[in-house]
């Protein structure tokens, strides 16, 4: 019986310090990278894509604006929405 105590002990002390150690030292040498910092992720590249594509998106809709403003029917309207809202806000 004392020897079956020992090698539960035992177990038991291998498995804890199993842990420890890939906790302690094995998991920081494996997961430490070098070149980390130029490691480029499919998601940062994905992002990157999408934010040009809308910018692009953008620009083109602010050019439509921008040109949609230089008509004087489009000042017109603008006024008359101006005049209508306050109309309606007096009321």
């Amino acid at each position: 019986m004392p020897f079956l105590r020992f090698l539960m002990l035992l177990s038991l002390v291998a498995w804890i310090g199993g842990l420890v150690f890939f906790a302690f030292v094995l998991a920081p040498t494996v997961f430490a990278h070098d070149d980390y910092n130029e490691y480029e992720s499919p998601h940062t590249r994905m992002h990157e894509y999408l934010n040009e594509e809308h910018k692009g998106a953008h620009d083109a809709l602010e050019a439509q604006h921008e040109a949609a403003h230089q008509y004087p029917m489009t000042r017109m309207m603008n006024m008359c929405s101006r005049l209508i809202f306050i109309h309606y806000s007096m009321v």
